[in-house]
């Protein structure tokens, strides 16, 4: 057997300086954040704030956008900064109002006027009324009785009492066109129904005081109802609507009971927020918008139209409306901007051929940055921020780098910082907290650990059971010695806040077969399709490196142990191998080391993710098992940028009581697990005796020459008769040869 030299996979070991990135606090200049400018801009989002800039900047319609991010990546704040900053400089935006229709009660009229004058005229216009209800009748108690009931001289008599008033609101509102023509019908009106303001018989019971508007239905028609003051605006409006109800966008129509009858009118008229934002901009949440159909749909006709019709939901779709009311739309321009997720983003491109037309501006927000010396400052102006903000003290160099490197954990990636702000103002706060429980009047690094550690305490009951299950064997997960054809897997489990990772024990078995080639979680359907296909890849190896110049007479199965659950994801498709190629070779792999990466069909590995959280896992459990300076773990090396392990780890690592592998192919891998050289094939096509390769191959050509000997000692078949042989499953994993 050619076993390799001791030391000779020395060259893929990682060493512990590469497993983790460390900021240097001196490297601040500053003791604390109390010396540091709170920070005043977005940071890391560069692309999604250009994207703004430009969807803000451009009034042409369906120049909608469309804020696509994560939670907790400061989206929402960002836009209502850079919202407020841009509407500061806009004017702000008329107002409108209905008022009563003389023509035809049933559509009453939309009116529109200078910022914050109409709230001006609905107040002289309750005046106006309460005047003539006083003045009229008081003109009449002091003419004779005849002249009271003449029609003609009750005409003039309202005439002159109510000319002076309008008269005076025709001067003041003589630039408002739409207030002057509002007024003529006013007049016209007041005195077509001369008798509603005549005093009443002494007979009769006493009269209103006058100056009652409101109590009165007949009079309500010469209100006006305010439904967007765009006086109660600095600059252009900004609305968040974090209810988008149908009614809290489009408005609606309301009734009043009078004796057990409902009623209604122009002033019971209620805006929505599209209304207040008219002028200006309405921010809405994807999410909440389309869980309902109805204010997505209206939203879009809105759009469309270019105009708000308010009318209430139930008359929509019914053949008899409750409402007697068709208000007049009234013409709307505001931004538009939907604040959503990644997912919901691509759903809405995907399934509504209209989203692309009426939102043309997408601005993503990243979920990381890059981890540069600038980033770094700024991440140390950030925590200043917060701190300042939410009254925490100060933090230390210390701490700060410490949250800097705890935010590459987050990120994943050595060369990342997050931008998932929200887990780091938390972690900001807890820091803080526990600070207070030391009796500090500064927070510093150990604070920011315990903090995590505190965090990630809570969060891990599941992962300390399924430690607890692998210590006592109730799970079986060997970290000693060798076993053929078994090898150490790693998944990532994702229970609520706490993502961890936890070995998995992945078996192969194979035996003279007809190139079949078995996913027993697929065949249990316990398999997600990126799985399926991780094993397919399988095949296409066996293939390329074994079956240029024979058939592939082999069975055999692949399985994880003892999983009870979905498996998907195809960062196991090179442990599947490996165990493969152990049962094929017959060479024992170590199951001190855990595996994990992906496979192409050439023997690549492939990067996957979750290696920090995989890594962790494994050396929690060699370290309850005990640790023996022989374990560690197999990652791809295209991962090295994606380690950020813990302090622990790092530290056994530099101890060399657990080692970090980096592999480029499925050749150095095999050779670490078992200690058996792998190679290449030599000049003449052939790979050099006792590799692990050179063993396979011998298998394969026992195994055909089994299968042949099979197919000659079988019984030919009687003329027109079935072979009832096994047939293999007709799907695409059983086999390869298809």
């Amino acid at each position: 057997m050619t076993l390799m030299d001791e030391g000779a996979s020395d060259y893929l070991r990682v060493p512990a300086e590469r497993l983790t990135p460390v900021c240097d606090p001196n490297g601040f200049g500053f003791r604390t954040t109390a010396e540091v400018a709170p920070l005043e801009a977005t940071i890391g989002q560069e692309r999604a704030m250009s994207a703004l800039e430009l969807g803000l900047g451009i009034d042409a319609d369906g120049f909608n956008i469309f804020v696509s991010g994560a939670p907790g990546t400061g989206r929402n704040a960002a836009l209502r900064e850079h919202l407020e900053r841009v509407a500061a400089g806009k004017p702000s935006p008329p107002d409108w109002g209905y008022v009563h229709n003389f023509r035809d009660p049933a559509q009453p009229v939309s009116m529109t006027m200078p910022s914050g004058t109409m709230r001006d005229f609905a107040r002289d216009m309750d005046k106006l009324i309460g005047t003539c209800r006083a003045k009229i009748p008081a003109a009449f108690e002091s003419d004779d009785h005849t002249a009271r009931v003449q029609d003609g001289r009750a005409a003039e008599i309202i005439r002159s009492t109510l000319n002076p008033i309008l008269n005076e609101l025709r001067r003041k509102y003589a630039e408002h066109g739409d207030a002057a023509a509002y007024l003529d019908y006013v007049e016209a009106d007041i005195v077509s129904n001369a008798r509603a303001f005549m005093p009443t018989d002494s007979r009769n019971a006493p009269r209103r005081p006058a100056n009652v508007v409101e109590d009165d239905d007949f009079f309500n028609r010469y209100r006006v109802n305010v439904v967007v003051d765009g006086g109660a605006c600095d600059g252009a409006p900004i609305v968040f609507e974090n209810n988008p109800s149908y009614y809290n966008l489009f408005g609606r129509i309301e009734y009043r009971a009078r004796m057990g009858v409902m009623s209604t009118d122009h002033t019971m008229i209620r805006s929505g927020a599209l209304h207040r934002a008219n002028g200006g901009y309405l921010a809405l949440q994807a999410k909440d918008l389309l869980d309902a159909p109805l204010p997505w749909d209206a939203l879009k006709r809105a759009l469309r139209s270019g105009e708000i019709l308010i009318e209430n939901v139930e008359d929509q779709n019914s053949a008899f409306p409750t409402s007697s009311l068709r208000p007049q739309p009234i013409p709307v321009s505001a931004k538009i901007i939907l604040v959503g997720s990644p997912r919901i983003l691509r759903r809405l491109r995907r399934a509504d051929e209209d989203f692309r037309r009426y939102f043309k501006v997408t601005a993503e927000f990243d979920t990381v940055m890059d981890r540069t010396p600038e980033n770094v400052d700024k991440y140390a102006a950030f925590i200043a921020s917060r701190a300042a903000d939410n009254r925490l003290r100060p933090f230390d160099n210390t701490a700060v780098a410490a949250v800097v490197d705890y935010s590459s954990r987050l990120a994943g990636n050595q060369e990342k910082l997050t931008t998932r702000f929200m887990r780091v103002s938390d972690t900001l706060t807890e820091a803080d907290y526990w600070a207070g429980v030391s009796g500090e009047k500064t927070v510093t690094s150990d604070d920011v650990r315990t903090a995590i550690e505190r965090r990630k305490y809570r969060a891990s009951l599941a992962e300390d059971r399924i430690l607890e299950s692998i210590e006592k064997g109730s799970v079986h997960i060997a970290t000693e010695g060798e076993t053929v054809g078994q090898v150490n897997g790693l998944v990532v489990y994702s229970l609520g806040d706490n993502v961890f990772g936890k070995p998995t024990r992945v078996t192969a078995s194979v035996s003279v077969g007809r190139g079949q080639l078995v996913n027993i979680e697929r065949e249990a359907r316990m398999s997600g399709r990126i799985h399926n296909k991780g094993f397919m890849i399988l095949r296409g190896y066996l293939n390329g490196k074994y079956g240029q110049d024979r058939t592939l007479s082999v069975f055999a199965s692949l399985t994880f142990e003892q999983t009870y659950g979905q498996v998907d994801g195809d960062s196991a498709s090179s442990t599947e191998l490996y165990a493969l190629l152990s049962a094929l070779s017959g060479a024992p792999i170590r199951q001190g080391i855990a595996v994990t990466g992906s496979v192409n069909q050439t023997g690549e590995v492939q990067s996957i993710g979750g290696a920090t959280h995989k890594i962790e896992g494994f050396f929690e459990v060699c370290k309850a098992k005990g640790l023996t300076g022989e374990q560690g773990v197999i990652i791809p090396k295209d991962n090295l940028r994606n380690l950020v392990l813990n302090d622990e780890v790092v530290e056994a690592a530099s101890r060399g009581e657990f080692h970090i592998y980096a592999v480029s192919t499925i050749d150095e891998g095999i050779e670490i697990l078992t200690g058996v050289e792998a190679d290449r094939k030599d000049d003449a096509g052939k790979y050099p005796d006792a590799t692990i390769h050179s063993r396979v191959e011998r298998r394969l050509t026992e195994m055909s020459e089994s299968a042949r000997r099979a197919g000659r000692s079988r019984p030919e078949p009687e003329p027109n008769s079935t072979d009832d042989s096994p047939t293999p499953p007709d799907d695409d994993s059983s086999a390869p040869n298809d």
